[in-house]
């Protein structure tokens, strides 16, 4: 997948005080977005943080620096009032504490919000490896503008606002950095992600972060009231269910994992055949996708996954497009297996596995035979 860009000519703002890192990264996204100060009623650069931090915005002192609700709601009212980036709003976000979940949610929250041209703000009581606040649980701010690599090699570039470095780190620090801390009166303090997310950006996240925690009962039954329809495939029900829910699927920018994959695999099962690994989070993302759009649309949705996940041996179009009207054909077998997962707290991936020539005369008697859905580790029945 492409990497996204840091947003166009990214400011190294450094912030006027020692507890100024909150007002200073909010100043440095709002330029970011060209954002100058006469838009905000002021006649010079001097005033910006100042005008941020004040008592009717951030209230950020010596004592209680920038609480993370104030930083979002005073970001998102400037976005907002000022129409600026198509008026995408910050959400807080706090993560799983469990170093895998942690390393995963954060990839794919900064990868999905660089994507719209937003950096992400964390507000941590952590420790970076240049600083650590020693006088207890008080808030600091840095923004990351970029990342490279992938899964445990991903770094991260980032704004100090200390001094107005751009600096990296690593997987390795993310659960010290975002561990939270307790104040002096015995309470958490949680650190938190501050970044953009739509609709199906939240699902998908919320389903990683059930990769670590119990199910939520909700979702399960959420999805155990839409077998009868993913059994049916049957495009009434599917239409009555998308006139119920507000959320849109945007198919140009799919929802996956960075272990998700689609291969050629030569001589499967005494001719040539594909095999596509798909991890939990991106099933479940996937049978909402299929609940919310008609078959075109959910097809152009399966086809751009495709092209986005990693590509192992000699992947054609034709090749993403013929699995992708397997899966489709397959989604009563694929939701069987996602809610077997579901059920049993189960972490691990869907397959699906089919020949490389394809006929849609054939599904019916292919699904299950010439074309597999199965669990990893289970028998291929």
């Amino acid at each position: 997948m492409q990497r996204p860009e840091p947003p166009t000519m990214f400011p190294p703002v450094r912030q006027l005080s020692s507890y100024y890192s909150g007002p200073a990264i909010a100043e440095a996204v709002l330029r970011s977005w060209n954002l100058l100060p006469i838009r905000l009623g002021l006649h010079s650069d001097a005033g910006y943080q100042q005008f941020l931090a004040g008592d009717e915005y951030m209230k950020t002192d010596a004592n209680r620096r920038t609480f993370p609700d104030d930083w979002v709601r005073v970001v998102n009212h400037i976005v907002m009032s000022l129409d600026l980036n198509a008026k995408r709003k910050y959400s807080r976000i706090k993560l799983a504490q469990s170093e895998n979940s942690i390393n995963d949610e954060f990839y794919q929250i900064v990868l999905r919000s660089l994507s719209h041209n937003v950096p992400v703000a964390i507000a941590f009581v952590g420790q970076t490896q240049e600083s650590y606040d020693m006088m207890g649980a008080r808030y600091n701010y840095l923004l990351v503008t970029s990342l490279t690599g992938m899964g445990e090699a991903t770094s991260y570039t980032y704004l100090d606002p200390s001094d107005g470095s751009f600096r990296q780190f690593d997987t390795s620090q993310l659960t010290y950095l975002l561990a939270g801390g307790v104040n002096q009166n015995g309470e958490e303090v949680p650190s938190y992600v501050i970044a953009y997310l739509d609709s199906a950006d939240k699902i998908f996240l919320n389903s990683l972060g059930a990769t670590t925690q119990q199910q939520s009962s909700d979702e399960c039954n959420f999805l155990t009231k839409l077998t009868s329809v993913c059994t049916t495939l049957s495009r009434t029900k599917r239409s009555a269910y998308r006139s119920s829910t507000c959320m849109a699927v945007d198919s140009t920018n799919p929802m996956f994992n960075y272990e998700d994959y689609i291969h050629v695999v030569y001589k499967l099962i005494g001719r040539n055949g594909i095999q596509i690994k798909l991890t939990r989070p991106t099933a479940m993302t996937l049978e909402r996708v299929f609940m919310e759009n008609d078959r075109q649309s959910f097809l152009q949705y399966l086809e751009t996954l495709l092209t986005r996940i990693v590509q192992k041996g000699t992947v054609n179009d034709s090749d993403r497009s013929h699995a992708a009207q397997v899966i489709y054909d397959g989604m009563p077998y694929f939701h069987e297996k996602t809610l077997t997962l579901l059920r049993q707290d189960d972490n691990r991936s869907i397959f699906i596995q089919t020949y490389r020539a394809y006929s849609f005369h054939d599904t019916a008697k292919s699904i299950g035979t010439d074309n597999t859905i199965y669990i990893e580790d289970q028998p291929k029945a």
